[in-house]
């Protein structure tokens, strides 16, 4: 089940909500208003509510309606820029963001081609980047929060120095729009990906392409045009040890690098397109590892409705990609549904509804303390007391001390925060398929890219506005 909720619920004395079931059937809907008590009160007594502490944008919603069971924990931004990119919002969406490792700065790109780092706390400008001359695509900061790369629908990809605002290197390869991009080495090679249906790698320093990589090497790098027959969406870079899985990487120790190529030892590149599908690349040796594409058979292994899922998937826009740290688990986004993928045997392991109506935009992996397993651990703590005043005193604590432990262990997790074109963005619990926690202000208006630190969540969407949440609160 997903709940969704009023984007200025926080705002005001009365605000809609509403239960759906993952796959966006059969939804219930209700009014929640504030009682003399300064508490949301729903007069059908479908949902209740549970204020987080003192904090005004944080509140848990839980439906009671036996076939909608569920709750979530919704934030609403601390912050909301909407004249970074101009003075009106709706004619500059939000194409790309990031935030610094420090949080003190934020980059965004949108679609009139302007690219600005600002203050995260005030929206104050510090640079205005003029050099894209459209869409601003790609918005990151290299690991040491002291240069920015950015790419666009002008085909081109660029480096800029924060400290004085001027373009260092500009990358010329791609032949259509670059819409995503990583770093190797912290930043000394970079990986895009393009329209054109290509990957390419860089050397940061000379601004030379080092290779390309393409579905089946199917690309025509001599040919001025770009073969829009795929269209590559999204992509990532992963570290496993080479030498210690042969069968992925086919591992070469003869082979001869190009000088201007460093730290791909090890590196798999993930890349997703419009053709339903994720290609994953050995970086060092340019070689194709597996082409994971959604099949019918893959659909009746996971029991699902064949007739509608492969309607809604096979060969549909896989629009985002991302890999679990410390795992073989490939995680992407195809139309509005999450898939999984086992990186060993290039099968899928399960493909989930999420709760959203629009197509998943992208997918960012996290580790996040489970709220269920603390209530437990506090519901232990008073058992122990209670366990003390028992005659059998030490035996209950020994029995409860290893409880405890085993509930430490999981009681961290892997989670994925994911953002959605119906205006979206919520962290999904992987083990118990469902939503934690999810972030308002955005409407219905897609949500087209964000981006996170340990502090702080950036959002920037459709709607021209740029959200700051502060992941503290969780």
């Amino acid at each position: 089940m997903s709940i969704r909720l009023q984007s200025d619920w926080n705002k005001g004395n009365s605000f809609w909500v509403q239960c759906s079931k993952l796959n966006g059937t059969q939804t219930i809907y209700s009014e929640l208003k504030l009682n003399e008590n300064q508490e949301y009160q729903d007069l059908k007594g479908i949902f209740t509510t549970e204020k987080i502490g003192n904090k005004k944008n944080l509140l848990k919603i839980k439906c009671k309606e036996s076939k909608y069971e569920s709750e979530t924990t919704f934030q609403g931004a601390i912050k909301e820029y909407g004249k970074v990119h101009g003075t009106e919002p709706k004619k500059q969406a939000i194409l790309s963001i990031d935030i610094s490792p420090q949080s003190q700065l934020t980059v965004s790109g949108s679609t009139n081609g302007s690219l600005k780092v600002f203050e995260t706390e005030t929206g104050e400008i510090r640079r205005d980047l003029v050099g894209h001359i459209m869409g601003v695509s790609v918005a990151k900061f290299f690991p040491s929060g002291q240069v920015v790369l950015s790419g666009g629908e002008d085909f081109r990809l660029r480096i800029w120095d924060i400290s004085d605002g001027e373009c260092e290197a500009v990358f010329v390869g791609h032949k259509s729009r670059v819409n995503a991009a990583a770093f190797i080495e912290r930043g000394r090679n970079i990986l895009s990906t393009s329209n054109d249906g290509s990957s390419r790698l860089w050397n940061s320093g000379t601004e030379q392409q080092i290779a390309l990589f393409s579905r089946n090497n199917f690309f025509n790098q001599n040919s001025p045009f770009a073969n829009f027959d795929v269209r590559n969406f999204d992509c990532c870079v992963s570290h496993l040890d080479a030498q210690k899985y042969p069968s992925l990487f086919r591992y070469n120790s003869n082979l001869v690098l190009d000088q201007n190529e460093f730290g791909t030892d090890g590196k798999i590149l993930f890349v997703s397109s419009n053709k339903g599908n994720v290609d994953v690349f050995d970086v060092r040796n340019k070689k194709e590892i597996w082409n994971l594409m959604l099949t019918s058979e893959d659909f009746k292994n996971q029991n699902q409705n064949l007739e509608k899922l492969e309607m809604d998937c096979v060969n549909y826009d896989m629009n985002c990609v991302n890999f679990l740290p410390d795992s073989f688990t490939v995680v992407s986004g195809c139309e509005n549904k999450l898939v999984q993928w086992d990186l060993r045997t290039g099968r899928i392991l399960s493909i989930d509804y999420v709760g959203s109506l629009g197509n998943l935009q992208s997918i960012k992996p996290v580790i996040f303390s489970n709220p269920n397993l603390k209530e437990k651990e506090k519901g232990n703590e008073k058992e122990k007391e209670k366990e003390k005043e028992n005659e059998n005193e030490k035996n209950c604590q020994n029995n409860s001390q290893n409880s405890q432990n085993g509930e430490n262990i999981q009681n961290n997790q892997t989670g994925l925060w994911i953002s959605s074109s119906d205006g979206e963005c919520f962290l999904w619990d992987l083990v118990n398929k469902k939503r934690i926690f999810s972030l308002s202000g955005a409407d219905y208006d897609s949500i087209n890219s964000f981006a996170f630190n340990q502090n702080k969540i950036v959002t920037g969407s459709k709607d021209g506005f740029i959200r700051i949440y502060n992941t503290k609160l969780f």
